[in-house]
């Protein structure tokens, strides 16, 4: 007699990293202005997250709410906003004063936002195939709110991808926005770099030509692409993806391109094994086929872009 629920359900992590003894979290703005082929970027602040009690993986029934729960909202009934939040620009002084790798870190956690944008894009695909009717919408975009959290290896975990991420001006609600304030400063430069990478028209063809003449990639079906002479043929709107995918690239701010990327071939393996699952099992081989032959090639285009 109980009610059908699709549930999640996560292990719980007992060996977080901690912070002065506190338990914390990160998060990320990852901002997506493509599904089909993938375009994802991660903005290079964010807010780690303070629990406002020391942490005691010993503590019975998880301990006090006060010990293991970084959510601002509980925090600050204990404690001042200010205690409660880092830049991620402070937690990088942190990690060079103890002697950690920070751009390690951030790297490893970009890999872990990239496979679980990955592994869903399947399914993104389908729903907004159904949702738009096959319209092709130019400055679509999503931002999600991807929290993540570090075990005692400094591994990255993803906890959970927020689809409605707060974009309030300041930790306490109605309270006016301050730019010198990190938090609001945040959020108004995000809010720049969005608008910047979605309508700022950079003239990329030119440039974009001689990059995939660079790579071997011909555009166009007949005399005007010989697979003879070209490792692969693009047609139009593949052609029209690069463009853009170019221009965001040259205006993305403090954005940085997490996929695709020039280290795109650490993904390869997980894209083989979706492309294979894909044709196997689902009637959707086309999707799979421009999966496989977009992740090459922008692979190939992102290497060419930061060797120049």
């Amino acid at each position: 007699n109980y009610p059908v629920q699709q549930l999640v359900v996560q292990p719980y992590l007992g060996d977080p990293f901690l912070i002065n003894g506190k338990k914390f979290d990160f998060r990320t703005y990852v901002l997506v202005t493509s599904i089909t082929p993938l375009r994802a970027y991660l903005y290079k602040e964010g807010l780690v997250r303070f629990a406002s009690g020391k942490y005691d993986k010993n503590a019975t029934r998880g301990g006090s709410e006060q010990q293991f729960l970084t959510n601002t909202s509980v925090g600050k009934k204990y404690t001042k906003l200010a205690n409660l939040t880092w830049t991620f620009e402070r937690l990088k002084l942190h990690f060079d004063e103890v002697g950690l790798d920070y751009d390690k870190m951030f790297d490893s956690m970009s890999s872990a936002i990239v496979r679980t944008l990955l592994c869903t894009e399947h399914q993104f695909h389908k729903h907004f195939q159904s949702a738009l009717g096959g319209y092709d919408c130019r400055h679509c975009f999503h931002l999600l709110g991807v929290d993540v959290i570090l075990d005692s290896h400094l591994n990255p975990i993803i906890i959970e991808v927020n689809g409605l991420p707060s974009m309030q001006l300041s930790h306490d609600t109605g309270a006016p926005p301050n730019p010198s304030d990190p938090y609001t400063a945040t959020k108004f430069g995000l809010l720049h770099d969005i608008l910047q990478i979605l309508f700022r028209d950079t003239p990329v063809y030119a440039q974009v030509e001689q990059d995939l003449n660079h790579v071997g990639v011909g555009i166009g079906p007949g005399d005007l692409c010989n697979p003879a002479n070209h490792v692969l043929c693009i047609d139009q709107k593949e052609l029209r993806n690069v463009i853009i995918s170019r221009r965001e690239y040259i205006n993305k701010g403090a954005f940085s391109r997490v996929y695709p990327s020039p280290s795109g071939d650490r993904y390869s393996k997980l894209i083989q094994h979706m492309h294979q699952v894909t044709l196997r099992h689902m009637p959707h081989g086309a999707y799979a086929r421009t999966l496989w032959r977009t992740h090459h090639l922008y692979t190939a285009l992102e290497k060419l872009y930061h060797s120049s």
